[in-house]
């Protein structure tokens, strides 16, 4: 029941953020000026795609760090609260 409520949370916030995203007023001049902003945005997720997909290794590896660091810092909020230094 729980992953069927899932399910449907995630289809209903997508309908209701593609709706909010598309969406188009009546007046033609921010619908005019709109149309590159949408056009590179999207092509900008799409190459994004491939470029995660070759890169993956040096992703992971950055990601790791910084979960690392974070793990790190967190055991110390000492380090937080003096700014870092030591």
């Amino acid at each position: 029941a729980l992953l069927l409520a899932s399910l449907a949370a995630l289809i209903s916030f997508s309908r209701a953020g593609t709706t909010l995203f598309w969406r188009t007023s009546d007046r033609a001049n921010t619908a005019h000026h709109s149309e590159p902003i949408k056009f590179i945005s999207v092509w900008i997720l799409l190459a994004a795609a491939p470029l995660m997909s070759i890169f993956a290794g040096p992703i992971s590896t950055f990601t790791d760090a910084a979960a690392e660091q974070l793990l790190t810092l967190s055991a110390n909020p000492g380090l937080l609260l003096s700014g870092g230094g030591k």
